[in-house]
């Protein structure tokens, strides 16, 4: 009677190696091979005669590294009928040995080892290349330097992007695949590189949170590549267009066209992700959870732009000759104590006007009087009706030069904000240029520049001119930043220096920043103010990010006669308050603070220090606070600045709720006395009605005259 049990002594395994292996394999004998390569394994079971077995029966594969093409295999084992059996192995995806065990289940017996060696060829040669930003939507980030992204721009490996929660990127690499950055992404860039021949080129990205989206070109052929790491595993991309999410719950890759394969990074073990599916490797590794899906990558493109992402070809737009069009509209009633005002505007917005780069919109006002019912179109212009500016933003972009014209919500830093830090200007329209004179090298300027109206012609000019020239220097260890700013006020102001002599003209700043890590990134600045008297000041510091927090710390040295950010925040605004305050003229209607006199025997040297740190929770929740103060005893320090922002979701008849506050607190004392006459905030509710359809209330306190301004509107938006 022939023994079939696969624990008998007289059977051996005979294992033939289809691809570049060549005849049997005994047990001992090791075999080289790339990483990342498929390697069909034909199985042929015989007994002690050398008879195929007969029946079937069940073994264990087990591999030290690499993977299999049917993960299954590795939990549920390999089902052989009469002796034969098949699985492809696929070798591990860094160097070193690797070992794959066909064993007995009944028995724990290792009935065979196949030893690899896996070896890495030697690169091709390859040259740096950069990635151009094709969109900015929102906010975004880049580090070293921790200023804003703008449209146009070309990074470079090392650097560091960070979306903001309601923010998206799109990115072109060198051979025009697209990364789609999508809100609350913290995305570095390793490696960019072409192969000096037509094959070799290398993509290799950190995604440390966040989520992406790839349609990328052909990375099969020759030694290419294309990476990208997240915490806890690794990704290599043979597909034309597939996602990768990090969440709390570990790594998720879905793949729309092609294949990837994923790594986990603790064992090592590779997990092939075809076209058609979802895997998610849990936090602290492990076996990837499948599940299946039918979305192809056209479908997700629609699905991203319904979330707020609007390409170049969005299909949201009507498209004529090349452009892009969108109506919207506004209807507002501000209210100040007692006294409203209702405004509705019509605002048709065009982009790539006929294929180009230019995009711009329109406002067409009208003014409601409410004594009479009567609309009528223009606004009121210096107690006269007009035709308003018409014009309401404009925007260029390629990859050399930027335009925008338009209002400056987010806040806008140069350097480190010593100088000049989240300059807002949310009443007043100004103009700001880009110049990307070489890799690495970029020229901004931003200039007062507004149209109040154009019928009766009124042209705005008077605040401050700002410029900047950025350097980046890259190496494989260490990322430097090198900048220089330079500010001019062109505002009233400089007109009562002759009576007022404190008030400073123009500052200069030099700045210095280090990426060592996303956590750990050492900066310094100096810059120095023109009064009456020449006065400078320092801030040496760190700042960094670790999962959903962020944190910056800093000490300082002011010299005599100089104010940290004495150009930065609402700084037209401050500077309407001065003039109030001096009774040269003034509407106390707007929110400030009086501008620093630096003349004044209080801004003598002294030591202070900035602390600030901030939390994000995904999409939903953002957090920041800050802390400066020093041993001056002026009208300013301490100063606690906050911003909370909230966003929730639609839930079935629930509609979607944005919810923010920020405040800025001078001469802090405690909590429980906020707000107080030294406290300038705002907050806002908003309501997303039907898509596109906003409804939303705004409030400010204005300690000035210790009042409100109340702003609610019914709007029609788009993302510009």
């Amino acid at each position: 009677m022939k023994k079939t049990a696969l624990f008998t002594c007289g059977f051996f395994l005979i294992l033939l190696f289809i691809t570049g292996i060549a005849g049997p394999a005994g047990a001992a004998e090791m075999r080289e091979m790339p990483p990342r390569t498929e390697v069909p394994v034909n199985l042929r079971l015989v007994d002690e005669e050398n008879k195929p077995l007969t029946g079937e029966k069940t073994v264990t594969i087990e591999v030290t590294k690499g993977g299999l093409k049917d993960p299954a295999v590795l939990t549920s084992g390999l089902r052989i009928k009469d002796g034969i059996g098949h699985f492809v192995y696929i070798t591990p995806a860094t160097p070193g040995l690797a070992e794959i065990r066909i064993i007995d289940p009944e028995t724990g017996k290792v009935l065979e080892a196949i030893v690899f060696y896996i070896i890495e060829p030697e690169p091709p040669t390859r040259k740096d290349e950069s990635v151009l930003v094709t969109q900015v939507i929102g906010k975004a980030e880049i580090q070293p330097g921790a200023r804003l992204l703008r449209s146009g721009e070309k990074l470079v490996a090392g650097v560091t992007v960070t979306a903001a929660a309601d923010s998206w990127l799109n990115l072109e690499l060198f051979d025009g695949s697209q990364i789609i950055v999508q809100p609350g992404t913290v995305l570095r860039l390793v490696s960019v590189k072409r192969g000096i021949t037509t094959t070799g080129k290398e993509v290799r990205l950190n995604l440390v949170s966040g989520q992406l989206f790839v349609a990328s070109q052909v990375f099969t052929e020759g030694s290419s590549l294309f990476q990208i790491r997240t915490p806890g595993a690794e990704l290599y991309a043979y597909g034309r267009a597939f996602e990768v999410a990090v969440s709390s719950k570990g790594t998720e890759a879905i793949t729309y066209q092609g294949e990837l394969l994923m790594e986990d990074g603790e064992s090592g073990l590779l997990f092939p992700v075809v076209q058609g599916q979802k895997a998610l490797l849990p936090t602290g590794g492990g076996i990837p959870s499948y599940s299946s899906h039918r979305l192809t990558a056209e479908m997700r493109e629609d699905i991203l732009r319904g979330e707020g992402f609007l390409g170049k070809k969005s299909t949201a737009m009507q498209t004529f000759s090349g452009s892009a069009y969108q109506m919207g509209g506004s209807m507002t009633v501000r209210g100040l104590e007692g006294v409203s005002q209702t405004t509705m505007s019509l605002k048709p917005q065009f982009y790539n006007v006929f294929g180009s780069d230019y995009s711009f919109g329109l406002v067409l006002p009208f003014s409601f009087a409410q004594t009479t019912g009567r609309v009528k179109f223009g606004e009121s212009i210096n107690g006269r009706q007009g035709t308003g500016p018409l014009l309401d933003w404009l925007r260029f972009e390629n990859e050399v030069c930027s335009l925008n014209y338009d209002f400056i919500e987010e806040g806008l830093t140069y350097g480190y904000g010593l100088l000049l830090g989240d300059y807002t200007s949310k009443f007043t329209r100004r103009t700001h240029f880009g110049l990307n004179i070489g890799e690495g090298l970029w020229v901004e300027v931003l200039a007062p520049w507004n149209i109040r109206s154009i019928n009766p012609w009124d042209f705005d000019s008077a605040s401050l001119y700002a410029g900047r020239i950025e350097e980046t220097f890259n190496s494989d260890r260490l990322n430097l930043q090198l900048g220089l700013t330079y500010v001019v006020d062109n505002s009233i102001i400089k007109d009562l220096r002759s009576l007022l002599p404190g008030f400073a003209s123009q500052g200069l700043a030099i700045d210095a920043g280090f990426f060592v890590t996303e956590a750990f990134q050492p900066y310094m600045e100096a810059a120095a103010l023109k009064s009456s008297r020449y006065g400078w000041g320092m801030e040496s510091g760190v700042l960094g990010k670790a999962g959903a927090f962020r944190y910056r710390i800093a000490g300082r040295y002011l010299g005599k006669g100089f104010h940290p950010n004495y150009f930065g925040g609402d700084y037209d605004m401050n500077t309407l308050s001065t003039l109030w305050a001096l009774a040269f003229l003034g509407d106390p209607s707007f929110p400030g603070r009086p501008l620093a006199l630096l003349d004044d025997p209080v801004y003598t040297p002294e030591t202070g220090y900035y602390v600030g740190f901030g939390v994000t929770a995904g999409k939903i929740l953002s957090l920041d606070l800050s802390f400066e103060n020093g041993n001056r005893k002026d009208i300013y320090f301490p100063i606690l600045t906050g911003k909370l922002e909230l966003n929730l979701l639609r839930l079935g008849p629930v509609p979607a709720v944005s919810a923010g506050f920020d405040y800025r607190c001078y001469q802090f004392s405690k909590f429980s006395a906020l707000p107080d006459a030294n406290t300038i905030c705002a907050n806002y509710v908003e309501v997303m009605l039907a898509r596109g359809v906003y409804a939303a209330y705004k409030n400010t306190y204005i300690p000035l005259t210790d009042s409100h301004l109340r702003e609610l509107s019914l709007e029609v938006r788009w993302e510009k």
